[in-house]
């Protein structure tokens, strides 16, 4: 069940995240939505008039909300709702795969998970059925693999099949996560008394089962748990880091959260401490900063430990394009890297800067968009 619902957490997470942190909602040349995302593949997804559509960055509608509900771009599609049915339309809002499913996932790997009559398939961009609707459970391809089902979410067994739909590895584990860095992290037995190990793409049990809990791998390391206390371990099953922590993140930029009692740091890969357990908090360092929390204030070190801003804000977000999303006195603002405040805070929340410049705001029940110097996106004229 964990490895699931941090998959599906993952997926529901990429489809609409809105984090959580006033100007005037009445000017007419502003752009307002009922709710909005970051740009993803160019354009974001935001809702007018309790439907949906999408926006380019030039604030021109390059689909007109129409839709009951709708999902993020992925690899040039996104799923839509029509009459409470998901099918798929382009970037120019064409439907290329007609409404006709109960629940889909976004496209990956040129496949896209479908369900029907509660059964889940596979379909191709072109809305060919790759794989009909066959099994209990499914989750989208991952390294040309993908995790299926065959019986109910309690009793059922997990395998794998390839994108022909053919059995890799028989319907055999009470849970299993999708493949990363060619390792797939399996369950045997159930979650008071089994325990997790992994598998390659043939099937092979390249790690026994031994750990109460596994994660994926990423960049050749994986988080585990053992007798309550997390370490990590590379792919050839070796004990890189053993277990002895009360909770890590996974590695970024080098570098990996944790905990130890009640204060948390960071290690790096040789399972060296390099910011010594101090913090109340932590989050993962992007662009070589990382957020602290002591005192009940946040902000952020460099990898040497060195506080390049100093803790005086009631939360923060991680660091994008230069820019960190912060919260002070209830409203959010944003901070340039030595902690210049270069949007004053005035938002109720806000969602960070994304790859075409543009932030997304909320001013009372009303979500906008702002540049980097704090200016409203306006309607396309």
């Amino acid at each position: 069940m964990f490895l699931r619902l941090s998959y599906l957490g993952l997926v529901i997470v990429l489809i609409f995240f809105l984090a959580g942190c006033n100007s005037d909602t009445k000017n007419s040349d502003i752009l307002w939505f009922e709710e909005a995302t970051s740009f993803l593949e160019g354009l974001a997804l935001v809702k007018v008039a309790n439907r949906y559509g999408y926006l380019a960055a030039n604030g021109k509608y390059i689909v007109e909300p129409r839709f009951e509900d709708a999902s993020p771009f992925a690899e040039g599609l996104a799923a839509v709702k029509v009459k409470n049915k998901w099918g798929f339309i382009d970037k120019t809002g064409k439907v290329v795969i007609k409404p006709e499913y109960d629940r889909v996932f976004s496209f990956a790997e040129e496949s896209a998970c479908i369900s029907v009559g509660g059964k889940w398939g596979f379909i191709d961009k072109t809305g060919k059925t790759m794989i009909p609707p066959q099994f209990d459970n499914a989750f989208p391809f991952s390294e040309n693999l993908a995790p299926i089902t065959v019986g109910d979410w309690q009793t059922g067994k997990w395998g794998f099949i390839d994108k022909t739909g053919k059995y890799v590895i028989q319907p055999q584990y009470d849970d299993a996560a999708p493949f990363s860095d060619g390792l797939a992290c399996v369950r045997i037995g159930d979650w008071q008394t089994g325990k997790s190990g992994y598998i390659d793409t043939k099937g092979t049990m390249v790690i026994q089962p031994q750990f109460e809990f596994g994660f994926a791998f990423t960049t050749g390391f994986a988080k585990i748990r053992s007798e309550g206390k997390y370490g990590f371990i590379k792919k050839n099953g070796k004990m890189i880091i053993p277990p002895q922590f009360d909770s890590t993140g996974a590695f970024e930029e080098g570098y990996a959260s944790i905990e130890r009692n009640g204060k948390s740091g960071f290690i790096d890969k040789a399972g060296m401490v390099t910011i010594h357990p101090q913090f109340d908090e932590v989050s993962s360092f992007q662009e070589g900063l990382a957020s602290v929390k002591l005192k009940d204030k946040w902000g952020f070190v460099d990898t040497n430990g060195k506080m390049i801003v100093k803790p005086k804000f009631d939360w923060v977000g991680g660091f994008r394009l230069g820019i960190a999303n912060i919260k002070s006195k209830e409203k959010c603002g944003f901070i340039n890297t030595s902690g210049k405040m270069i949007i004053q805070p005035q938002f109720d929340e806000v969602i960070g800067f994304s790859d075409v410049g543009l932030a997304a705001v909320k001013v009372s029940d009303k979500w906008a968009y702002i540049d980097k110097d704090g200016k409203f996106l306006k309607r396309f004229k």
